[in-house]
């Protein structure tokens, strides 16, 4: 996971701030999603948002073999 904002302007207490999330780029593995802050004024920030899609199985197998070579060391 990867996450890069450029934080523009200020917002003052009390005004709400939302943000928006769109779907640039997929490569079957990865997604890149454009991300635009903004509050009743106007944008405060933009960036970007890398996710890599997981094989949980894969993933929790080889937490599990890290896991256990730590385990085998003590």
């Amino acid at each position: 996971t990867k996450i890069e904002i450029i934080h523009d302007k200020p917002t003052t207490l009390g005004m709400t701030v939302s943000v928006k999330a769109e779907v640039a780029e997929f490569d079957g593995q990865k997604i890149l999603f454009n991300i635009v802050a903004y509050d009743e004024a106007g944008i405060i920030a933009t960036g970007k948002h890398e996710r890599m899609i997981v094989n949980r199985k894969m993933l929790f197998q080889k937490t599990q073999e890290r896991v256990d070579k730590l385990i085998s060391m003590v």
